[in-house]
């Protein structure tokens, strides 16, 4: 129409889609380079980024002994177990490579981020950033290994509930890692895991639903949820708890 050939009409086809190939490439490299260093972790490969499910409790309350829930045990063998019982099933999505309950904190190595992203208060752990209570942190080891390991603290193990559905938010954390070129974003990260805690607690008629409600629709932007539904992560809403 502008007076050249078919050939050249292909040609700037072709150089157009190569130039948008590369400035995309360049600008979603970056975009989780920026995000992985907000998280704690290495701008070229993610390491150490790190995502946390927080509880109700703020820095200022807390007691120094949390309580167990009735049969739970705080250790790294038990929770492996709990893994291995309630979430065999989502294994070859996830890509997690060890579950530990020891009450202790990641490694941190980014360059740019040496502050700490967590602190500890008795038998509770705190994020620094918004002083909110840490049931959990999934922390990336990287895009070279591509798994993740979980963290689990006291407060996460005060009932099977609770466990059940901290442990599913890290396993949906660690999914998201090693997923898309969103992997490192914790806002859409949050929109997804917040619908699926929400949807199980109601289900279970737990008495935390309204909370994760809340956090479900303060984080959902736009259509996330059904652009990466849980679904798709193979995690399921079940009707009855199945430690019973």
């Amino acid at each position: 129409m502008r007076g050249g050939s078919i050939g050249d009409s292909f040609k700037e086809g072709y150089w157009g889609s190569i130039s948008g190939c590369l400035s995309g490439g360049i600008f979603g490299g970056m975009l989780s380079g920026i995000n992985a260093l907000l998280l704690g972790g290495d701008f070229w490969t993610g390491e150490n980024a790190t995502i946390a499910c927080y509880g109700t409790c703020v820095i200022t309350d807390f007691s120094d002994e949390i309580v167990l829930g009735e049969e739970l045990k705080y250790s790294s063998e038990y929770a492996e177990g709990f893994r291995s019982e309630y979430f065999s099933y989502v294994e070859d999505y996830t890509h997690v490579r060890h579950v530990y309950a020891d009450n202790s904190l990641p490694p941190s190595k980014s360059i740019m981020n040496r502050m700490p992203r967590y602190i500890q208060k008795g038998d509770h752990v705190f994020s620094i950033k918004n002083g909110r209570e840490v049931l959990g942190i999934a922390s990336y080891l990287g895009s070279n290994l591509n798994l993740t390991d979980i963290y689990l603290y006291k407060s996460a193990f005060t009932s099977y509930e609770q466990l059940y559905l901290t442990m599913g938010h890290e396993f949906l954390h660690a999914a998201l890692f090693t997923s898309s070129s969103y992997a490192l974003s914790e806002e859409l990260h949050h929109a997804m895991i917040y619908e699926w805690q929400y949807l199980q607690a109601k289900a279970w008629g737990f008495s935390k639903a309204d909370y994760y409600e809340n956090l479900y629709n303060t984080y959902a932007p736009g259509n996330w949820s059904a652009l990466y539904h849980y679904s798709k992560f193979g995690f399921l809403v079940v009707s009855i708890q199945p430690w019973k």
